[in-house]
């Protein structure tokens, strides 16, 4: 699967979440993304959205949380603080 020009497939490193598992919350997103009008799906894509940059981007694991339960626990991030962040 591909998502913004990156094959999940080509992550590396070791993960608590399968190959499958990445691919369902990508597949999810992006089908909402598509069709938004089963809105009671989106806290659940939320919140598996926020369980793969738990589990996959560095930076974030600074605003991590934990496993939350409901999709408004997400921290709010300004997309500038991650990117002025030393990766």
């Amino acid at each position: 699967m591909e998502l913004f020009g990156v094959k999940t497939h080509h992550l590396e490193g070791s993960y608590l979440m399968t190959k499958n598992e990445i691919d369902r919350i990508i597949a999810d997103a992006i089908e909402y993304i598509k069709n938004p009008l089963h809105k009671e799906k989106f806290g659940t894509i939320a919140l598996g959205l926020y369980d793969l940059h738990r589990e996959l981007n560095p930076v974030y694991k600074k605003y991590d949380k934990g496993p939350l339960t409901d999709w408004r626990e997400i921290p709010q991030l300004v997309s500038l603080s991650i990117t002025m962040l030393d990766l």
